[in-house]
């Protein structure tokens, strides 16, 4: 029966990418030059000012059907990114300033939607080559909406920088997960080297850059390097005396192996060989946040449970180097048993302002991912929102919704349920105290059709 609905998808995507997508294939090619050599026109049966769009839009929610791995799903949306963005810049200078701007939501979802499935991929296989296109893509997209804001007329033309700002951003995020701090920061200087209105997007970096490594003290050794990919075992001596082994990672150890989201455990290493001196430890997270100190790290869980990987890898000098890594697994996290809440209330007149620690979300089915770029669910599904607030005493809860879906019950837990349609919706609660205090938390649901992006 899978194998029968296979072929058909096929058959149905084959059918409407010949009769009325055919121009897509020069699109899909074209996108991918280099900003200062894009030249083409899309045929104007594929904008979404044409009346043929509707048929652009079958051929998208097929092509998604059919990708069924995260990666597969991110490059798919990558192209749809790509095409909203020249469509876009497109119906900008045919002066269709009103079609122009409200593409921009299908441009954003799309977008927002390849960043989730990327991060998503990065958690359980190697996605440099597709971070790498996305980071030359987004630039060719950058270069075509510009264009489109210099057309449009001035309440139009802020609608595009805001979702220029917006992608931008997101992208920046999903590279400190996936590359780390500098690399986030290096493509951000990047974009905004050519593009200054986006300065926003800078990330904020608790720490500076460390300083590049000291050239060793010694000359280089004269003569061709070891043969194979594998660094020297052993390095010259710096005073004459034995070679220096290269640094062994003996073990590597986590204080809890299980978490909560937004708990913490430390991991640290114990050397078998190599020097102590000139050492250079790199931590890698698949998702969550690392404090690393030399042989020690502090991983702060994500929101979202699953199985996570921490590695580390130890340099020399040389270039020697050695890597292990170790698993956490975070489990859903329950509400405090309230007979262990401290119940000791505050001074009178002492009002503490409230402060959200997290929103989070979680489904009792398949249907449902979440991770840096918010969340995914299927069309019509349920999730329950948590409002976790570091005081309850006195304290309301506003929840709001836009995008479509709704929200029933009251208090810090609420279930929200999916449009039935594909769309980008935002939840946002506010937590107001006795003296009238506030304070605000939002949380991204990307509602799709394609059931098999969750297998």
């Amino acid at each position: 029966m899978k194998r029968r609905l296979c072929w058909v998808r096929v058959l149905a995507l084959v059918f409407v990418g010949v009769v009325f997508l055919s121009p897509l294939s020069v699109r899909g090619a074209l996108a991918s030059t280099l900003p200062g050599e894009w030249d083409h026109s899309p045929s104007t049966l594929t904008l979404p000012s044409a009346p043929t769009y509707p048929a652009v839009m079958a051929y998208r929610d097929i092509r998604m059907s059919l990708a069924e791995r995260s990666y597969e799903k991110a490059e798919v949306l990558l192209g749809f990114a790509n095409d909203d963005a020249y469509d876009i810049n497109t119906m900008a200078g045919r002066e269709e300033y009103t079609h122009a701007t409200s593409h921009c939501s299908s441009y954003r979802q799309n977008f927002d939607e390849c960043i989730f499935w990327l991060v998503h991929a990065g958690e359980r296989s190697n996605v440099t080559n597709l971070v790498a296109r996305v980071k030359t893509e987004h630039v060719s997209q950058q270069f075509a909406l510009a264009m489109a804001q210099e057309s449009l007329p001035t309440g139009s033309a802020e609608t595009v920088l805001s979702t220029r700002l917006h992608a931008a951003g997101m992208l920046v995020q999903a590279l400190q997960v996936l590359e780390g701090d500098q690399a986030a920061v290096a493509y951000a200087e990047w974009i905004v080297a050519a593009h200054p209105e986006l300065d926003d997007i800078m990330p904020d970096i608790a720490n500076d850059p460390p300083p590049p490594d000291d050239p060793p003290a010694h000359d280089p050794p004269v003569g061709d390097p070891p043969a194979g990919d594998e660094p020297d075992p052993t390095a010259p001596p710096d005073d004459g005396g034995e070679p220096v082994p290269a640094p062994r990672i003996q073990t590597m150890t986590t204080d809890r192996t299980t978490l909560r989201p937004q708990e913490g455990s430390v991991v640290s290493i114990t050397l078998e060989a190599g020097g102590t001196d000139d050492l250079r430890y790199t931590w890698w997270c698949a998702l969550g946040t690392l404090e690393p100190g030399g042989a020690q790290a502090t991983w702060i869980a994500p929101n979202r449970t699953g199985v996570y990987e921490i590695r580390v890898t130890v340099t020399d000098s040389a270039g020697r180097s050695d890597s292990r890594s170790v698993e956490i697994e975070v489990i859903r996290d329950e509400p405090p048993d309230p007979d262990d809440l401290d119940q000791t209330a505050d001074p009178p007149g002492d009002v503490v302002a409230p402060e959200i620690i997290s929103l989070r979300a979680s489904a009792d089915h398949k249907y449902f991912a979440q991770n840096l770029g918010g969340c995914a669910i299927l069309v019509s599904r349920k999730a329950e929102l948590h409002c976790q607030v570091a005081d309850t005493t006195g304290l309301t809860y506003d929840w709001t919704i836009s995008g479509g879906g709704k929200i029933t019950g009251t208090g810090d837990t609420v279930t929200f349920t999916a449009p039935a349609t594909r769309s980008s919706v935002t939840v946002t609660v506010t937590v107001t105290n006795e003296a009238g205090e506030t304070d605000t938390r939002s949380l991204t649901f990307h509602v799709t059709t394609c059931q098999v992006c969750f297998v």
